[in-house]
């Protein structure tokens, strides 16, 4: 997947553990998308784009993600306090597209700021932890 367009890759689940839970699992593949998510961001400031906050909505953009999320990238992300946005939008662009009123859409525009909660360096420990596993990972595949 992005930013890697390798789509032949196979997921890879290792260090499992007899004692390793379905929330264990449940938890780290969500940390590995989270982290996909930060690889895309990391590649895009290194093509020189700036990234000052981030966006979000939805069913993955749960406050602990979020919270995850902002401490490896070093960012704000404002969080939409509406969790049904993707229904939202298509409403406003049925409304739109019927020439009805949408002038409420200002008030659902509702963001919850989320920022870092570790330090630089533990967020710094965890990323670099993750490519390891990552650049491992593809190996293994291949």
């Amino acid at each position: 997947g992005s930013p890697y367009f390798d789509f032949g890759l196979k997921p890879v689940f290792s260090n499992f553990l007899p004692d390793t839970k379905r929330e264990d699992i449940i938890a780290g593949s969500m940390r590995g998308l989270v982290l996909l998510l930060c690889d895309i961001i990391f590649y895009l400031k290194q093509q020189g784009y700036t990234v000052d906050s981030l966006q979000t909505s939805g069913g993955l953009s749960g406050a602990n993600l979020m919270a995850f999320q902002s401490a490896i990238l070093g960012l704000t992300i404002l969080q939409n306090k509406q969790k049904e946005s993707t229904l939202t939008g298509a409403a406003l662009i049925a409304a739109l597209s019927r020439g009805l009123d949408i002038s409420a859409w200002r008030e659902l525009k509702n963001y919850e700021r989320i920022s870092p909660q570790m330090t630089a360096e533990e967020a710094q420990k965890i990323y670099s932890t993750w490519r390891k596993f990552f650049d491992w990972s593809i190996k293994q595949v291949r």
